[in-house]
């Protein structure tokens, strides 16, 4: 080359950009995580992937490792290849892969035009071997599955609010649920209320991801319900660094979840929207319900009841203190029956028969409300089941697992 004046023009442009990317990658990640938890995190990838980009810097600069400069451009293009390939399988257009298209045009010119000094000689079936290598990688058909816990999408109260997630292997797009725990609105965890949930998920090829909220008596309405706006926003928002399709977020609640998930699917708010409502025994007229329980308490476990109550739970977690005429309006004015309107996502409800915390006609009639403006609810019934899915466990209560996923894979695809 007469003149290498551009190439090294071209190259220093690479060479910033690997530096500024390299730099940001690295600061991103400040714990400390095992070598395993290093490889199967696409986070802590930044580890090994942020001083890599550095070092490529180094063997483009320095003008007599052709070898290792050989090594660099191939490195090169298998990160500029995996964020197109990452960003048009989240987005479905190449309009947003914009950037690592231009990345990788700077790339390419520059190991084009660089010097006949600088060029090192590879057999042809080398040569297609890195490419194939490339492809394969950049693709991400080598990802393992990941599954990670504690993970901060939000702060209250300058304190973290934590989730855990699971992500399938491959590059995705991957359908998503966000799961919600019950507990009386007072107790309850991601780990444990909603454990059922994970095989049937992870087995269906789902990402999920099982939160943690703020707890009575703590808290009261709505803080919780902020708490789970904030993780939808959190999963939206990093949907590209998880394969999480955001088109395809579905929320699924039990218990006090299952009231929060009734609430969100039937009140709009800012941000972003969620493609299905599964609801587990969620309450969806409290007041209705807390009536029944004073009315009719042989029909309820009010042991139970009544503890949450004393911790901040049931009624007090809506500021309500008596089943007065104000306290009922209060209640009737929460109530995800009283909001149900024509646009909102579809609906699965999932109910046992002998619910002694939740009655059962809370679901029935929930479902004929939703089903009255034209919006799609499914009700599936346990015959026999109790309070919580973790007691349904007679061959005969186990059909909502796959009825559940394959109404979850019918909704999310027609969205």
């Amino acid at each position: 080359m007469k003149n290498p004046t551009l190439y090294w023009i071209v190259t220093g442009l690479l060479a910033a950009w690997l530096t500024l990317g390299g730099v940001l990658d690295t600061a991103r990640v400040s714990a400390t995580r095992t070598i395993m938890e290093t490889l199967h995190d696409p986070d802590y990838m930044l580890l090994i992937l942020g001083p890599a980009k550095l070092l490529a810097v180094l063997a483009l600069l320095y003008p007599r490792t052709r070898l290792l400069r050989e090594w660099a451009y191939a490195g090169i293009a298998i990160d500029g290849l995996g964020a197109f390939f990452s960003h048009c399988a989240v987005h479905d257009t190449v309009g947003h892969a914009i950037s690592p298209l231009i990345f990788l045009t700077v790339a390419a010119a520059s190991y084009l035009l660089r010097p006949q000094a600088m060029r090192l000689w590879l057999p042809s079936s080398t040569r297609a071997a890195a490419v194939i290598l490339a492809l394969v990688c950049a693709t991400g058909g080598w990802a393992a599955p990941l599954d990670r816990q504690n993970v901060e999408y939000a702060r209250a109260d300058d304190k973290p609010l934590l989730l855990d997630l699971h992500i399938p292997a491959g590059s995705g797009p991957f359908p998503a649920a966000i799961l919600i725990h019950g507990g009386g609105f007072d107790e309850g965890s991601k780990s444990t209320n909603v454990r059922p949930l994970f095989a049937p998920l992870t087995d269906a090829g789902f990402a999920w991801f099982s939160i943690d909220y703020r707890l009575a008596p703590a808290v009261h309405f709505p803080e919780a319900i902020d708490d789970v706006r904030s993780a939808i926003r959190w999963v939206h928002t990093h949907a590209a660094d998880y394969h999480v399709d955001p088109r395809k977020i579905a929320i699924i609640g039990e218990s006090a979840g299952g009231f929060f998930v009734n609430y969100i699917g039937t009140h709009e708010a800012a941000g972003p929207r969620v493609a299905a409502v599964v609801d587990f025994y969620g309450p969806s007229d409290y007041g209705k319900l807390a009536l029944l329980r004073r009315e009719h308490p042989e029909r309820f476990n009010m042991a139970t009841i009544n503890r949450h109550a004393a911790h901040g739970g049931g009624i007090h977690f809506f500021g309500v203190e008596q089943l007065d005429a104000a306290g009922l309006a209060k209640l009737h004015s929460l109530a995800p029956i009283a909001a149900v309107h024509k646009g909102m996502p579809p609906f699965l409800v999932i109910h046992g028969t002998k619910d002694d915390q939740v009655d059962y006609q809370q679901s029935t009639d929930f479902c004929r409300a939703i089903d009255g403006v034209g919006t799609a609810c499914q009700l599936i019934t346990i015959e026999g089941g109790g309070h919580g899915m973790s007691g349904w466990r007679t061959p005969g209560m186990q059909h909502w697992k796959p009825e559940m996923i394959a109404w979850l894979q019918k909704t999310l695809t027609a969205e």
